[in-house]
């Protein structure tokens, strides 16, 4: 599938960088480039690009504020130094956040994985659940239904509101089919979906009647899309 893909990005230098990644990337085309929002905003809705590279902020209009201009919405990544705008960026229900300087482009690819991913489940009408293999069947899970993912070996457990499904897959694998920040990890072990946290201290939390440890490494994160 190919990605018509624009840039709007002030710094010269990460202008670069993003514009270097998506030429090396099969499937993405560059369509137009544009280092201010109040520049793109005259272009965008008539080329009606398949994705969007973003940063916040930018002279004029700030690149949240130039979303809500857009007749139609298509996928956005934010680009951004700040990681404290994350939140507010997932709020506008961007694909993903990418931290400047990009550095990683395997970090790079798994955005455009997400958006690959976006786009089939639009396609398919699945883009509030997940297929999961169990046994020889694929079983839909709705995205409503799941409370927390556990890792289990090669295996991990998926607690719904009706049973535990166990599935072969690794956490980090499993981690890239739930949208954030729905689902959030919180330990090496575990994910969580956020919506069902019924209480947290500073090293668990609480979902159903299970609880979970929080884990260092992923506390901020999870305090900054819970707004602590």
């Amino acid at each position: 599938m190919e990605l018509k893909c624009v840039v709007v990005e002030d710094d010269p230098i990460a202008m670069k960088i993003i514009k270097d990644l998506v030429e090396k990337t099969q499937g993405l085309i560059l369509i137009g480039d544009y280092t201010s929002a109040d520049e793109a905003i005259n272009h965008v809705d008539h080329l009606s690009p398949d994705l969007i590279f973003l940063d916040i902020e930018m002279p004029g209009m700030t690149g949240l504020d130039f979303l809500t201009t857009l007749k139609i919405r298509p996928n956005v990544i934010i680009t951004s130094s700040k990681m404290q705008y994350a939140v507010d960026a997932f709020e506008y229900e961007v694909v993903d956040f990418l931290l400047k300087p990009i550095e990683s482009y395997g970090r790079f690819l798994q955005a455009i994985q997400k958006v690959n991913g976006k786009n089939d489940q639009k396609e398919t009408g699945l883009s509030d659940s997940v297929f999961v293999k169990i046994d020889s069947l694929f079983t839909q899970v709705k995205h409503e239904d799941i409370f927390w993912v556990e890792a289990s070996g090669d295996y991990v457990k998926i607690k719904t509101k009706d049973e535990f499904l166990s599935v072969y897959s690794r956490l980090t694998a499993f981690m890239e089919k739930l949208p954030y920040p729905k689902f959030v990890r919180v330990h090496r072990s575990f994910i969580v979906a956020t919506d069902k946290i019924v209480n947290l201290d500073q090293h668990t939390l609480q979902v159903d009647k299970k609880i979970i440890p929080i884990s260092q490494k992923y506390k901020d994160e999870l305090y900054k899309v819970l707004r602590i």
